[in-house]
């Protein structure tokens, strides 16, 4: 129990560079970035309302603890993975057109 801040802590960290990196290289950036949002707060609505369901039903507060910790790293990690995902079908959208440069 001790190092779940350290690994959500290093899991935020790796998920924000990772949502940077895939807004570099998008090719429509205020797209990706508006998906990416969405993705953001969908999870962290999710996992609110999960670790307070948890807290409710269970009466105990580690669910919810562990979605709090969790809320974060898991919503940035989603964020860049739905990033990612947009990317790379504009990228793929891109090459199978004809008449745009690969």
């Amino acid at each position: 129990m001790v190092f779940l801040p350290l690994i959500a802590f290093l899991l935020s960290f790796g998920s924000f560079i990772g949502c940077i990196l895939v807004l570099s290289m998008s090719i429509a950036k205020w797209e990706t970035f508006k998906r990416m949002l969405l993705a953001l707060f969908a999870i962290v609505l999710l996992a609110v309302a999960t670790g307070g369901l948890a807290a409710w039903l269970f009466h105990s507060t580690a669910g919810a603890v562990l979605a709090g910790l969790f809320c974060v790293p898991a919503s940035l990690l989603s964020a860049a993975v739905a990033g990612w995902h947009h990317d790379r079908s504009l990228k793929t959208l891109r090459r199978t057109t004809p008449g745009t440069p690969p």
